[in-house]
């Protein structure tokens, strides 16, 4: 099954490189648009609604609009320079038991598999304490 996401579990000074797998499949039916007399799909095309041009994945940027008509724009790269160690990692502070917590908080399950990664630096302090 493929990566839902890759990040790292952090616990003190140990950095694992891991990837979430979903535990569970989709079952649910899916049903496709037709058209009632050819039986052919319907599509979505995204067009410029300046100019009226079909646009394709390549040509369209993020955009966060700050004033009326006004947009600062990001591309991909931008954003994910943008994200930090601690966004991608998930820190252990504490464990508990499964019984203490509400499964309320639980949307989805997934396994954190081990992944391949870059060796990591460590800090000034962790290469004296651990040589």
């Amino acid at each position: 099954m493929a990566v839902a996401h890759k990040g790292s579990i952090s616990m003190s000074l140990v950095l694992i490189p891991v990837g979430l797998h979903k535990t569970t499949v989709d079952n649910d039916i899916h049903f496709n648009q037709l058209d009632k007399e050819s039986g052919a799909r319907i599509k979505y095309k995204k067009y410029c609604s300046h100019c009226g041009r079909e646009v394709t994945a390549q040509d369209i940027v993020k955009g966060y609009e700050y004033e009326k008509g006004k947009y600062v724009t990001m591309t991909e790269e931008e954003l994910d320079r943008l994200k930090t160690n601690k966004d991608r990692t998930i820190h252990i502070v504490q464990c508990s038991k499964m019984s203490e917590i509400n499964m309320i908080y639980y949307e989805k399950d997934y396994y954190a598999v081990p992944e391949k990664g870059q060796k990591k630096r460590l800090s000034c302090c962790a290469r004296r304490c651990f040589p």
